[in-house]
């Protein structure tokens, strides 16, 4: 009888997996990005898993992974064929808190009662604004209806913006937004009378069984320690995964 029982529930389990397919399932989202400067256009990919994402920004041509399964961040540098490798909880390198504190920013969320609909998506309005060394104005159009974990994506970019003197603040914002998803995201930068702007608008949401490889750099790319160096180079970058804007 036991045996029967056993044999009743494993089946069933099957079963739902089968035709669950979301169950296995990973995010795939695919963003659009515009950039005011001779109006640049390209697609970011976004994976969302179980405790990992991988985002490749297509015009710093970066691909960030953060994996709390293993606690890594990997930042993946095309161009140079680098991987600088991280260990979370993040540590950054003695002295360096201090050194960049200057430039740190402050943030402001207001959600505005305003809404309007976005392809499928019925969406409110929620404007960020940064002050410091750089002037950020973000305008957001969000979502309870995208039907993915919102708030642990934003958990993961916040990891990864620890990385960046600028828009470490910026992270935390994106967490207050709770599970609320971002469907398009307007951004102008003014830094030293220079302006730029740009818009990211997401055109798909796709369930698609998990790929190993796109949590994981590329074989064949030198490693490189997160140090004094390394994070000097990242700085110098302007590194900001999820930001569109060119600052």
């Amino acid at each position: 009888m036991l045996r029967r029982i056993l044999r009743t529930v494993v089946l069933t389990a099957l079963m739902i997996v089968a035709f669950s397919p979301n169950l296995l399932a990973d995010k795939h989202i695919v963003e659009e990005i515009t950039l005011d400067d001779g109006g640049k256009v390209a697609e970011a990919h976004l994976w969302l898993g179980s405790r990992r994402m991988a985002y490749f920004d297509p015009f710093a041509n970066i691909t960030t992974i953060v994996r709390r399964d293993i606690q890594k961040i990997f930042i993946v540098l095309h161009e140079s064929e680098e991987v600088i490798e991280v260990d979370l909880p993040l540590k950054l390198p003695e002295g360096f808190d201090s050194l960049f504190s200057e430039m740190k920013m402050r943030w402001r969320t207001s959600r505005l009662n305003e809404r309007r609909t976005i392809g499928a998506w019925d969406c409110s309005k929620v404007v960020i604004r940064g002050r410091g060394n750089i002037n950020v104005d973000i305008e957001l159009w969000v979502t309870d209806g995208a039907n993915l974990d919102s708030e642990s994506l934003y958990s993961h970019f916040s990891e990864a913006l620890n990385l960046s003197p600028l828009f470490s603040g910026f992270g935390e914002a994106l967490e207050g937004l709770g599970g609320a998803f971002i469907v398009e995201f307007s951004a102008s930068t003014n830094k030293l009378g220079l302006r730029s702007s740009s818009v990211s608008r997401v055109k798909t949401i796709d369930n698609e069984p998990p790929h190993p490889e796109s949590y994981e750099p590329p074989d064949g790319f030198k490693r490189l320690k997160f140090d004094f160096k390394s994070y000097l180079q990242l700085i110098r970058m302007g590194y900001c995964p999820g930001f569109p804007a060119e600052v």
